[in-house]
């Protein structure tokens, strides 16, 4: 400390910032890409551009980012006193301009090595083009430095007559040059590219689209309400080429509308504050990203996350919005970062109140919709098991009586194919003495297992009968079995005797020679 710094009566005293604020104000106040790009937008949309362009440029070793506009541009005054200027923009009384404080600039150097901005305004021919050490503003050994001594940059060209060079008539571009490796792996990762751009399609101040889903279910009052509050500050944008839709809840197949409750310009009890938009209930529970009310003041986002501090309800899960608020003292109402409103502004916590109300009796009828739809369901649930149930029974008896009907076909047609047998009393009555005599006797059921015959023998004899025990009274068939073969031609012949519908006896022979059997079957009726 200089020994010469002494204070005297009646001295003036200045504030002496240091470079040490710099951190302070911007990675704290400014979380995220997407909010840090914000403020060169709002910036552009205020300077009445009508197309802003957010462009990736890399050469394989740097990658740098250009948010570029069509405005009115900035002179050497504009950028120097306001541009450049801390805490003093001349927006912070124009109610017509987003801005308010005049730090915007410093939302994107934290990630970024330098700011070069090119720049010509609106009816002159001068340009220029300037460059910021961004990275400067960060480093520790120029923490205790002060502003006013601190280098923060430079002009690096200036050309007096623009229209030479065919440079545009009035533009803007900031250039973010080598980016570091976190913003980097944002933009180069898929997921993480197209997160970004559907969070600047929320939060940047973007045109209504005409067949935008939303507009299928709000009234052409309402409409026109969103027109107003919307129309007068929205811009296009492009990213990376692509522009950028506004992104409205209905937009995915499975962003579904149950009911819609809408405000239009609905006053707070004190104060100038109003509010319009619109409250949605899905049917089913929302994703994260629509678990909120997307709070604008002049069509740029300022809260999307949570409910303006509402109370946590189950029932919120169910219900997402869009809220435009007018009437606001926006140097109280809004943050340093426009991430939020102000809690200490009368104004806002009058309009608030309001919207907890709204948000209050809403939040209820989806609760009591949504009990009333649960106890539906359980009903309809335990009517549709028990019409299952009946519908099993049902089918099982109709099997089971489908089955006993099989069952009654099947012996049904057996009995009809059945025929009582047809007796011929002499013929078999004959036959059982002659083999009676021979010594078998004859069984009334044959027995299938292994093949064996109706007569079995006495004591277990062998089955084949012997050709002399029955030559006598079966010699004409024995004749015909042999035919014309030889007299001395030995055979063994057996018969089994068979009643049923049509009595026969099986004659079975073998002659020795041949060594192969033989079967002819003679019906007692003469037949074969």
């Amino acid at each position: 400390m200089s020994e010469n710094k002494i204070l005297e009566e009646g001295q003036i005293l200045n504030i002496h910032p240091k470079m040490g604020v710099i951190p302070e104000l911007t990675k704290q106040n400014y979380e995220g890409l997407a909010k840090q790009l914000r403020e060169p937008v709002t910036n552009a949309v205020d300077a009445k551009a009508e197309n802003i362009y957010i462009d990736i440029q890399a050469d394989g070793k740097f990658t740098d980012l250009i948010i570029s506009d069509d405005g009115e541009g900035m002179n050497d005054e504009i950028f120097l006193e306001q541009f450049l200027a801390l805490g003093g923009s001349d927006k912070y009384d124009q109610e017509d301009m987003i801005g308010r404080i005049g730090i915007g600039f410093l939302a994107c150097a934290p990630f970024c090595e330098e700011i070069e901005i090119h720049s010509r305004f609106k009816g002159t021919k001068r340009a220029f083009i300037a460059v910021l050490y961004s990275e400067k503003f960060y480093t520790e050994s120029f923490r205790y430095e002060g502003m006013d001594e601190f280098e923060a940059g430079k002009v690096i060209k200036i050309y007096e007559d623009a229209d030479v060079i065919g440079l545009d008539p009035h533009y803007t571009r900031i250039r973010l040059k080598r980016l570091s490796q976190e913003v980097i792996n944002q933009l180069t990762d898929i997921e993480s590219f197209n997160n970004l751009k559907d969070e600047l399609r929320k939060i940047l101040p973007l045109t209504f689209p005409a067949n935008t889903e939303l507009f299928n279910h709000v009234s052409p009052e309402l409409k026109k309400a969103i027109r107003k509050y919307s129309d007068p500050w929205s811009v296009k944008i492009f990213f990376n080429g692509e522009e950028l839709i506004r992104r409205t809840y209905g937009e995915k197949p499975n962003e579904k509308f149950k009911d819609i409750n809408e405000l239009i310009e609905v006053k707070a009890k004190r104060g100038s504050g109003k509010v319009t938009g619109y409250l949605i209930q899905s049917y089913s529970k929302l994703s994260s990203d629509w678990r909120c009310l997307i709070s604008r003041y002049q069509n740029t986002t300022v809260e999307y996350s949570g409910y303006l501090r509402f109370k946590e309800k189950s029932s919120l899960q169910y219900i997402t919005g869009e809220l435009f608020l007018d009437g606001l003292d926006k140097k109280k109402a809004i943050s340093i970062n426009r991430n939020e409103f102000n809690e200490g502004d009368d104004n806002y916590l009058a309009l608030r109140d309001v919207i907890h109300e709204i948000l209050d009796n809403y939040s209820r009828g989806v609760y009591s919709k949504s009990r009333k739809s649960s106890e539906i369901r359980k009903v309809i649930k335990k009517k549709t098991l028990i019409k299952q149930k009946l519908n099993n029974v049902s089918k099982s008896v109709s099997k089971q009586k489908k089955k006993k009907q099989i069952q009654k076909e099947i012996i049904k047609k057996a009995s009809a194919k059945k025929k009582p047998p047809v007796k011929k009393e002499g013929m078999v009555d004959e036959c059982r003495d002659v083999l009676k005599g021979a010594g078998y006797t004859i069984t009334k059921r044959a027995s299938k297992k292994g093949g064996k015959p109706m007569v079995t023998k006495k004591k277990r004899q062998e089955r084949t009968i012997i050709k002399e025990r029955v030559e006598d009274t079966f010699k004409p068939i024995l004749k015909d079995i042999s035919g014309s073969k030889e007299k001395d031609e030995k055979y063994s012949v057996g018969f089994i005797f068979h009643y049923g519908s049509i009595p026969r006896i099986e004659i079975v022979y073998e002659y020795d020679k041949i060594k192969d059997a033989e079967r002819k079957v003679h019906y007692l009726n003469g037949g074969e």
